[in-house]
């Protein structure tokens, strides 16, 4: 190995090849994070290459063979230089997938959550937690929005379970019907969304002083919930499928894992109450979101909670309930 800031045309040319033939791979990709990727890289393997003679030559070496007509099953092993190049820039387009800028031009795709409800949610971290805590996330979606609000609100050294089905969900009815064209097209991004979580996740990790234990689970809910223990929880978010049955269940199931003690269960989109729409939902049990005289609501959350707690909490489509002592309660 030999340190040479001032490297000679030849090695400077035998640079440029090698970075030529990373170039030919990271610009098949239309994944903006491994154009950056790569130009982050390009610097840091450029200034290797110049330094460590070695390296330069191993990778040069093994650039022209192939660029020669070689066989990739001839050739020798990549050199470590060039395979830590590419491992980053396979560890970038593997957490890249969620659409990239054409899926940030619909922005609620990746964020459902409404901001109105986002001070409330805030709250109910910030009035009754004080210590370490186990929360629960049912629907995670792209790891925007209220998985968010939960890093980092919730108090040190607390530990965050997300569950998601990341799955076509929306029923016949919905999907052939008159519902939001969103819907539709939300029930084909399951991927991406599962994919942009997990870089949610890692990103979360990286942030300076953060130490939230992050845990990522892939199922429905109203089976990945029966492997846990009973009052395991603190705190519960129920924002998963907004269908009757899935709801009921996600509900009955978050009651009994929550502790006894003290615990919170709490969910979105319960934008009414009221007795008539009660009825309502109870008629429409296969649709996600409807309007009924000027209202519109999700009638499996409305008929859902209704069923489940004599009472909750609500702001602006945000609801909670307290269990204190074995009872659930709004204070």
């Amino acid at each position: 190995m030999s340190s040479d800031p001032g490297a000679s045309p030849d090695r400077e040319a035998g640079i440029a090849r090698i970075l030529s033939f990373l170039k030919a791979f990271y610009q098949r990709s239309q994944l903006d994070e491994v154009r950056r990727g790569f130009e982050s890289l390009e610097g840091e393997l450029k200034g290797h290459l110049r330094s460590d003679e070695q390296a330069f030559a191993q990778a040069l070496e093994w650039v022209d063979g192939l660029s020669r007509g070689g066989s990739r099953r001839e050739a020798k092993a990549m050199p470590h230089a060039l395979a830590t190049s590419f491992a980053m820039l396979a560890n970038v387009a593997s957490v890249g997938t969620d659409g990239g800028d054409l899926g940030s031009l619909v922005p609620s795709y990746r964020n459902q959550l409404q901001e109105d409800r986002a001070p409330a949610m805030r709250s109910i971290i910030r009035d009754h937690f004080s210590k370490p805590i186990v929360a629960l996330e049912i629907g995670t979606w792209f790891g925007k929005g209220s998985t968010q609000i939960w890093i980092e609100t919730l108090p040190r050294a607390s530990s965050l379970f997300m569950i998601d089905a990341w799955s076509r969900y929306i029923t016949s009815e919905d999907r052939d019907g008159d519902t939001n064209p969103s819907y539709r097209l939300m029930d084909k991004l399951p991927q991406a969304a599962m994919t942009a979580a997990v870089r949610e996740m890692f990103r979360a990790e990286a942030r300076p002083g953060n130490d939230i234990e992050l845990v990522l689970m892939r199922g429905r809910a109203s089976r990945v919930l029966g492997l846990f223990r009973e009052e395991l929880f603190d705190f519960i978010y129920i924002d998963g499928s907004h269908y009757y049955s899935e709801v009921k269940r996600d509900i009955a199931l978050a009651k009994s894992l929550s502790k006894a003690e003290f615990s919170i269960v709490c969910g979105d989109d319960l934008e009414t109450l009221d007795p008539t729409l009660i009825e309502v939902a109870r008629r429409i049990q296969d649709r996600d979101f409807i309007t009924y005289s000027g209202v519109g609501f999700h009638p499996g959350v409305t008929l859902a909670v209704s069923e489940e707690f004599e009472q909750v909490n609500t702001s602006n489509g945000f609801w909670w309930a307290i269990r204190r002592n074995g009872a659930w309660g709004v204070v």
